[in-house]
């Protein structure tokens, strides 16, 4: 996938400058507010008054929310969109991932409560072509874990969760979890949990895993059930802190939020 990260920068620039003169024309009302109370010009004081917070509430708050919004999502499509051969980028990551999914992977213990799973922003694509392409999601999520056996009831994880559908089959259940991988069959029907298993993964998967837990500073979750994979990486983001008070350049812009996504995709790629 092309795309000019310079013609991107140059746009934020001018983003960047509409705000920069938005700033100077409060600073400038403001003034104004100062000299005409001086002269005890109490309506025209209140017109101008009445202006300044009218561009702080209404105008500049939502530039300055725009400009950091379109960097992230600017810094994404030079970035993780190559990796996945797309541009499809949002700030509302349930378009693209639901949370139906998440508590469907039965990765995470999250608490029944509404509100438990919050999704924020998302890039979606593929990886592969032909027989041989993976569909892939890649949210940011705020989750409320439920703890047992603890005086603290639920726990909030942050990070990044990647649902990926594989081209076919594997024939693989199994998770891993704080550096050990099991495997897994589904609980009878009676609701009884899945019993772990004799596990034969190929080799290369093994040290792929060492590599990305090597690499990654967040801790890493996986599950895979056949033909879908999900991985949470703790503390992990697509969204890069950018500042509205700060222009971005292009430097920025190429920086990757989530280099993992490459060696989750090359784990995922040694299973198929």
């Amino acid at each position: 996938m092309n795309y000019d990260t310079k013609a991107a920068a140059e746009r934020l620039k001018k983003e960047y400058d509409r705000l920069r003169y938005t700033a100077w024309l409060m600073i400038g009302i403001v003034i104004a507010v100062i000299l005409v109370s001086a002269f005890r010009k109490f309506w025209l004081t209140l017109v101008f008054i009445a202006a300044a917070l009218f561009l702080q509430l209404f105008v500049f708050r939502k530039m300055q929310k725009q400009y950091v919004r379109h960097a992230v999502e600017e810094n994404l499509r030079a970035t993780v969109c190559r990796v996945l051969n797309t541009d499809k980028v949002t700030d509302k990551g349930e378009e693209f991932l639901s949370k139906d999914v998440i508590r469907g992977a039965d990765l995470i213990p999250v608490m029944e409560q509404s509100g438990a799973v919050n999704i924020f922003t998302g890039v979606t694509g593929y990886s592969g072509t032909g027989s041989k392409r993976m569909e892939v999601t890649s949210c940011d999520v705020a989750l409320t874990k439920h703890q047992e056996g603890t005086k603290v009831s639920a726990e909030i994880l942050c990070g990044n969760w990647i649902h990926i559908e594989l081209p076919h089959g594997t024939g693989y259940q199994f998770l891993v979890q704080e550096n050990k991988v099991q495997g897994i069959t589904a609980g009878e029907k009676d609701g009884d949990p899945g019993e772990e298993q004799p596990l034969r993964l190929p080799e290369r998967f093994y040290r792929q895993l060492e590599k990305l837990r090597e690499y990654t500073t967040g801790s890493l979750s996986m599950k895979v059930s056949d033909d879908t994979a999900d991985i949470f990486l703790k503390d992990r983001f697509l969204a890069a802190s950018f500042s509205a008070r700060a222009e971005v350049t292009q430097k920025m812009l190429d920086w990757n939020p989530l280099p993992e996504l490459e060696k989750v995709l090359d784990l995922v790629w040694t299973l198929i």
